[in-house]
């Protein structure tokens, strides 16, 4: 039960590095708008409309390799499968809670939990444990 909690939490302590990193270098690449602050999310749902494509595909890719990673993670340690769905699940739930503060494109709103299930799909097939 431990190694399962332990798995659990390192995995979603993985994805949301990850995420963070993944995204970082996402604004590197696609910068805000000059004196937007992106950990603000008035200001981010007032240039919404604004952000390029990229950048927008740029989160999605973010949030997909986050839930690799912490699934991976989350499969490793625990020695469970089913752990990387819960650490998918979490990180569709932090992305439903963004999307709720910040308003996205309707497309984004469709991908997220379609990006979920495939990233989840493909963590398990390549890192799963044949005993899990």
């Amino acid at each position: 039960m431990l190694r399962l909690i332990l798995g659990i939490l390192a995995g979603l302590v993985a994805a949301v590095i990850t995420v963070m990193i993944v995204e970082m270098i996402g604004h590197m690449i696609f910068p805000p708008p000059a004196g937007v602050h992106v950990s603000d999310p008035e200001q981010l749902a007032a240039i919404m409309s604004e952000i390029p494509l990229g950048a927008k595909i740029a989160v999605l890719v973010a949030w997909a390799i986050g839930i690799v990673v912490g699934g991976l993670v989350a499969i490793l340690v625990s020695k469970r499968n089913w752990t990387a769905w819960v650490v998918g699940l979490a990180v569709l739930a932090m992305g439903a809670v963004t999307m709720m503060m910040i308003p996205h494109p309707f497309w984004m709103m469709v991908a997220t939990p379609l990006i979920t299930v495939l990233a989840v799909v493909l963590t398990v097939r390549l890192f799963g444990t044949k005993a899990a």
